[in-house]
């Protein structure tokens, strides 16, 4: 892996083989607004905490997939506005917090991660959630500050460990009757 061109702090976790990722604030903004958000990141494979906060990031890279010792995932207070299919491919991951972003919508993918146990997309602009049926150790979800109208898709008996709902700050206008 080259990584000439890449920032700073990336090759610094490369060369120290670091398994945590803290890419926040202006700096990291400016280094994306100058130079694109740099994708070398994704190379770092011993990963298993990453953490981009408080930028002007607008998109996951679908090269997510790559990092798959990935147990934990924040990316709250961006400009997201999409979450790539491919982070299904993060087997590993307990932990997502994609909370104060710009999303609409959420890949169906994102209710097939095993080992999930949190799920964070709270102050978006979310009106639904693909079925979370397989998510079977998810324990907290925080749902709060979107655009629901119907209860969110998790009154399963497979979800077992689910114990903490949040839906506040939406427009629920009806729960499931169980």
């Amino acid at each position: 892996m080259t990584l000439d061109n890449s920032w700073h702090v990336i090759k610094t976790a490369a060369a120290e083989n670091k398994h945590e990722l803290v890419l926040s604030g202006p700096a990291i903004s400016e280094l994306i607004q100058k130079r694109g958000f740099d994708k070398s990141l994704f190379n770092l494979e011993h990963l298993n905490y990453l953490n981009i906060t408080q930028t002007c990031l607008h998109e996951v890279s679908e090269e997510i997939e790559k990092l798959q010792n990935l147990t934990t995932l924040v990316l709250h207070s961006n400009e997201i506005s999409k979450i790539p299919s491919t982070i299904g491919k993060l087997e590993k991951l307990k932990v997502l917090d994609c909370s104060r972003n710009k999303l609409t919508s959420l890949p169906d993918e994102i209710g097939k991660l095993p080992q999930l146990t949190t799920m964070n997309f709270s102050s978006n602009f979310l009106k639904s959630l693909p079925t979370q049926i397989d998510n079977v150790k998810l324990t907290v979800l925080d749902l709060s500050n979107n655009q629901f109208e119907d209860f969110p898709d998790v009154c399963y008996t497979e979800l077992v460990h689910l114990s903490e709902i949040y839906v506040m700050g939406n427009q629920i206008k009806k729960f499931l009757q169980l």
